[in-house]
């Protein structure tokens, strides 16, 4: 065929060319995501650092690498589940947290990642705020315990 044939062609089935045209952009404006869109790759991470406060026993009373081990097993990552109406388990939940002891000064920072920013945020300070919960609570019991005893101990010695 000569290049003179072709355009006859072209200006016989002009309407099929531009229709042709016309659904294969459609079709690539749908089926291409919008420019907002992160990839399902994309992950954040939300962190709240504890600073722990108090003198002498008070402050020793629980290390701080045990209260990384307490944020995620057990009782805090259950609390933190239950409040945040997670449809998860509590250790799928402390599989995306991170608990880590700082070094050189008192402090424990909790880190989320999530696939939302702002869920990462909300699982971190939840974190935060139920292990100091559960830290107070247990402190609390301690001490009950230790008045009982001396009572006890008072008792016995009367």
């Amino acid at each position: 065929m000569e290049p003179v044939e072709y355009l006859r062609i072209l200006r016989r089935r002009w309407g099929l060319v531009v229709g042709a045209v016309l659904v294969a952009a459609t079709v690539a404006w749908v089926t291409t995501p919008a420019p907002t869109e992160l990839p399902a790759s994309t992950r954040f991470q939300a962190s709240h650092t504890l600073f722990r406060e108090g003198t002498g026993d008070e402050a020793n009373r629980i290390g701080l690498p045990l209260a990384a081990v307490l944020a995620t097993r057990g009782e805090v990552p259950r609390r933190v589940v239950e409040r945040l109406g997670l449809d998860v388990e509590p250790a799928v939940l402390a599989s995306q947290v991170t608990v880590t002891p700082g070094s050189d000064v008192p402090t424990l920072t909790i880190s989320s990642t999530d696939r939302d920013g702002e869920q990462a945020a909300l699982i971190a300070n939840t974190l935060a705020t139920e292990l100091v919960a559960y830290l107070d609570e247990q402190a609390a019991s301690e001490g009950r315990e230790s008045v009982d005893t001396i009572a006890a101990r008072l008792d016995v010695q009367t």
